[in-house]
C-alpha cells in the first residue's frame, strides 16, 4: 500500500475510456485505496468487525469497475 499510493499519484497514464467514465474510475480507485488502508489499520488494532464491514465497500467498488 505504501508503494502503490505514490505510484498512482505520480503516474500520468490515461485510461482508454471516455472522459466521464475515466473520472469515475479514478475516483473509485482512490476510494478503494483509502478504504484498504483503513481496513488494514482497523484490522491491526483488533477492530476486526469494523474492518470486515469495509470489505463490502471494496467488493462494491470492484463490481462497479470490472465492466
Amino acid at each position: 500500500m505504501e508503494k502503490l499510493q505514490p505510484f498512482l499519484n505520480d503516474s500520468k497514464y490515461i485510461l482508454a475510456t471516455n472522459f466521464h467514465r475515466r473520472k469515475v474510475v479514478l475516483a473509485l480507485l482512490f476510494k478503494a485505496l483509502t478504504t484498504a488502508q483503513s481496513r488494514l489499520y482497523l484490522g491491526g488494532g483488533c477492530f476486526n468487525g469494523d474492518a470486515f464491514g469495509l470489505s463490502r465497500t471494496l467488493t462494491e467498488i470492484y463490481l462497479t469497475t470490472r465492466c
